[in-house]
């Protein structure tokens, strides 16, 4: 379990699996996300914008590469209006 410090937002805890195995889940989860059927994308929790997006999601939204979806915002992919009649900006 990981806790944060409210002081310094650094981490109060160290995990209890050894390097070796944390190197192996991060492949592993690489893997799983590179590889997946569904699409799947990475986002900044402050700013929304995409981090890293598979190759599913490329497929699904039609852009061109991951460079055209990284950095930008999930509304360049949203359309204008929701099933609702909400706009998809809001």
């Amino acid at each position: 379990m990981f806790n944060e410090s409210p002081a310094d937002g650094k981490w109060t805890e160290r995990p209890s699996a050894t390097e070796a195995a944390m190197r192996d889940s991060e492949s592993m989860f690489r893997l799983l996300f590179e590889r997946s059927a569904d699409a799947i994308a990475l986002q900044d929790p402050r700013t929304g914008a995409f981090l890293d997006v598979n190759a599913a999601l490329i497929q699904l939204t039609g852009a061109p590469n991951k460079a055209a979806l990284v950095g930008s915002n999930p509304t360049v992919i949203a359309p204008e209006l929701q099933p609702d009649g909400a706009r998809s900006a809001d």
